[in-house]
């Protein structure tokens, strides 16, 4: 009675240790980006805010935590975040699905620089990137893409001549906005102080002043 006990223990726990295999081995999840990839130049004038795209499918989790950096290296966990802890449960926005047993296309916008209105600010320094993609589930998948460049240059990609021009526009009036009140004032009070000054000259030639 006891080895047949002992039979069906180790028999037990070989079941269990195949059920776990199977779960681990033929479950997966696999996340790719198609944007941007290796080679590619982003021009900071084209695109203030690059989207990066990617796609993920999983047989075995419709729930991820999803990060995203962009590094110098390819390496897992370097680089600076675009987004942290991303849950595509309680966030709905990035991808086309939520559920990924088919493959589904999501997005995240990047941005390299923006616009005050005195001034445009760089977040992201020119030179060569990686995008390093983490997504945890219930199996996890990492995925990188690159280098690709990142320059200030214009080479045309995003916006055109025609697009940039509203921005150019925009930015100019938004300082003229503050500054042309202003310059109003100031011309108010040339004016008047001319006036005053002229109307003194009249007082001191028909002898005003010493009577």
């Amino acid at each position: 009675m006891i080895k047949f006990v002992r039979k069906m223990k180790i028999k037990l726990l070989f079941l269990l240790f195949l059920l776990f295999l199977s779960i681990n081995v033929f479950s997966s999840t696999d996340v790719n980006i198609i944007d941007p990839l290796q080679g590619a130049i982003i021009s900071k004038i084209d695109y203030h805010i690059y989207e990066i795209g990617y796609t993920i499918i999983s047989d075995d989790s419709n729930s991820f935590i999803i990060d995203i950096n962009y590094s110098t290296t390819n390496s897992q966990g370097t680089g600076t975040p675009i987004i942290s802890d991303y849950n595509t449960i309680t966030n709905f926005d990035m991808c086309q699905e939520n559920t990924f047993e088919d493959l589904v296309i999501c997005g995240q916008n990047w941005t390299l620089r923006y616009r005050t209105p005195f001034a445009i600010m760089d977040i992201v320094d020119e030179g060569d990137y990686y995008i390093l993609i983490n997504v945890q589930g219930n199996s996890s998948d990492f995925y990188y893409s690159g280098p690709f460049e990142i320059t200030n240059d214009y080479i045309g990609q995003g916006y055109t001549k025609e697009d940039l021009s509203p921005i150019t526009i925009d930015f100019i009036g938004s300082i003229l906005a503050n500054i042309v009140p202003s310059l109003g004032i100031i011309v108010v009070l040339i004016i008047l102080l001319i006036c005053i000054g002229k109307l003194i000259t009249m007082l001191e030639e028909i002898g005003f002043f010493n009577r």
